[in-house]
């Protein structure tokens, strides 16, 4: 669980707010399969967006 919440916040700061309240009520609420899931497609979204900024 505290993994999570971790990884979570290393991208807090390049997410909507709203969007790490509703991973941070996964973990609460006992999905953590679900938190890590959203947490793992915000990384992917987030290299994706940085490598097309990195190619102009």
């Amino acid at each position: 669980m505290n993994e999570v919440i971790k990884e979570l916040n290393t991208i807090k700061g390049r997410i909507p707010q709203q969007t790490y309240k509703t991973i941070i009520g996964q973990v609460r609420a006992g999905d953590i399969g679900g938190a890590t899931v959203g947490i793992n497609r915000l990384k992917h979204k987030l290299a994706r967006e940085e490598a097309a900024h990195g190619k102009k």
